[in-house]
């Protein structure tokens, strides 16, 4: 890949994350107290109207690298190959956790996507950093 191919990556994968975060973020330590309850933090919503413009990106560069990357190397075995099908598991499971959680609407059901979503998503970043840090990264 080129290295502005490989910094385009890059950048979407860590603006997805971040953003992923700050809305974590927000929601465990944004709220304040109202007159009738806690109030969410006032960006939160912007931040997940950003965070899916970045999922949108995400998805279109996953498709991407699977033209590019991914089917270049299937045929080759190093040690790299096993924390690449980990991370295309994670980046098949991430979104789809992201789209349970606009249709789950039990409290508990609800908490448990929540849960599963940001245990992926952090996993996705471990697996993706160990991935690039190889020689020759992506």
């Amino acid at each position: 890949m080129k290295k502005s191919e490989r910094n385009s990556a890059y950048f979407i994968f860590t603006s997805t994350a971040l953003t992923g975060l700050s809305i974590w973020g927000l929601k465990k330590w944004g709220e304040s107290p109202g007159p009738f309850g806690p109030v969410q933090h006032p960006l939160l919503d912007e931040m997940h109207f950003i965070h899916n413009l970045f999922n949108l990106l995400f998805l279109g560069m996953f498709g991407w690298l699977g033209a590019v990357h991914i089917r270049s190397k299937i045929k080759s075995s190093n040690e790299r190959r096993v924390t690449g099908i980990l991370l295309i598991c994670f980046f098949i499971l991430v979104p789809i956790t992201g789209q349970l959680l606009l249709y789950l609407s039990q409290k508990e059901v609800l908490e448990i996507g929540r849960q599963t979503h940001l245990i992926t998503g952090l996993l996705a970043i471990i697996l993706f950093y160990f991935h690039s840090k190889k020689k020759k990264a992506l």
